[in-house]
């Protein structure tokens, strides 16, 4: 029995070296264009410890590493435990534990635990846990928590936090800066783009009498922070929303708004809003004539609908409502909608 088992050892160590010997030998000649000679494969522990020693002399077509490996270049697929390195350019796909680092182009997919980082240009699909970072220039699809593009960005961003130099393509996130978004349209929370577009309005209506809103973001996609002022029965009534909206432009001097947003309505100190849903919803389309090339005066009609659960006396809300296209009261809340108007100023930075 034992000698059988020794037996068997033996053969697949033979066969094992004998795949190893020749996926690793070389070719006679370097590849056209480059400095580093070719080979079909390699196996490593840790660098420089695995088949083909110095691996940074070669590229390959596959590339195995346990722990940490490295390559001339990869035309293929790269799987590492923890960190994969490559000091020229990789084609294919390359998945690492941890990391995948390549100083030259990258074209096809990196997928990594926390980071992906590129000097030379991306084509393709990035995705990892933390962060996925390109000197030059991206197109395709990045996917991290941050994303960041030090060059013409064509194609998508999705993070919490990214960042191009110029888009060409959308990023979603919590957090977009973008250098240049002439061509592109960053949708987030906070968008910061040079060059941008930055205003603020001072508007009125019946249901809430003064609002200060702040937009930022491009015409073509922009954020809206609001706060408001009203009365309700001699009580104050204060308000605060988040919205997004798009600005169309006819001419030089006429120009026409559609804002969404979200409002809380606070009575007697209740901020807390949506556990006590005191909701206010409008759509706003609101015409801009341009009176100065920073100043704007805006009138336009808005669509209305207030679901409130407060009670003020014997029944439901705390706005003045109109109601002149439906309400709805029951024992626990009341919704109204109406058509109403607003009119203001604005303030472009």
């Amino acid at each position: 029995m034992k000698n059988s088992e020794t037996n068997s050892a033996k053969l697949f160590l033979g066969i094992a070296t004998a795949v190893v010997i020749l996926l690793s030998g070389p070719k006679v000649n370097a590849q056209e264009g480059s400095d580093s000679l070719h080979r079909t494969a390699q196996v490593s522990f840790f660098y420089p410890v695995g088949s083909n020693g110095l691996s940074t002399s070669y590229s390959h077509n596959y590339s195995f590493n346990m722990l940490y490996g490295a390559n001339a270049g990869v035309d293929g697929f790269e799987l590492g435990g923890l960190t994969n390195y490559n000091k020229g350019s990789v084609r294919g796909a390359q998945i690492a534990g941890i990391s995948n680092n390549t100083v030259g182009d990258v074209s096809g997919l990196q997928l990594a635990g926390i980071i992906n980082g590129n000097k030379g240009a991306m084509q393709g699909v990035q995705i990892s846990g933390i962060a996925n970072f390109n000197s030059d220039s991206t197109q395709g699809i990045q996917l991290s928590t941050i994303n960041f593009s030090n060059g013409n960005t064509k194609g998508f961003q999705l993070g919490v936090v990214n960042y191009a130099k110029k888009l060409k393509g959308a990023n979603l996130g919590i957090v977009n800066v973008v250098g240049d978004a002439e061509e592109g349209i960053p949708i987030g929370l906070i968008s910061v783009v040079k060059n941008g577009y930055y205003e603020i309005e001072a508007t009125g209506g019946k249901a809430i009498n003064g609002n200060i809103n702040f937009k930022m973001g491009v015409e073509r996609f922009y954020t809206i922070f609001k706060v408001g002022y009203s009365s309700f029965k001699n009580d104050p009534v204060y308000s605060y929303g988040l919205g997004f909206g798009t600005l169309f432009t006819f001419s030089e001097k006429h120009k026409m708004s559609v804002d969404l947003s979200t409002n809380g309505i606070v009575y007697d100190d209740e901020w807390n809003v949506w556990n006590t849903k005191n909701i206010l919803n409008k759509l706003d389309v609101t015409y801009r004539n341009q009176l100065t090339p920073k100043l704007s005066l805006l009138a336009g009609p808005s669509l209305n609908h207030y679901t409130s659960e407060v009670k003020v006396g014997d029944s439901f809300g705390t706005l003045r409502t109109i109601g002149n296209l439906k309400t709805n009261e029951n024992d626990e809340r009341k919704k109204s909608m109406w058509i109403g108007f607003n009119a203001g100023l604005a303030f472009r930075f």
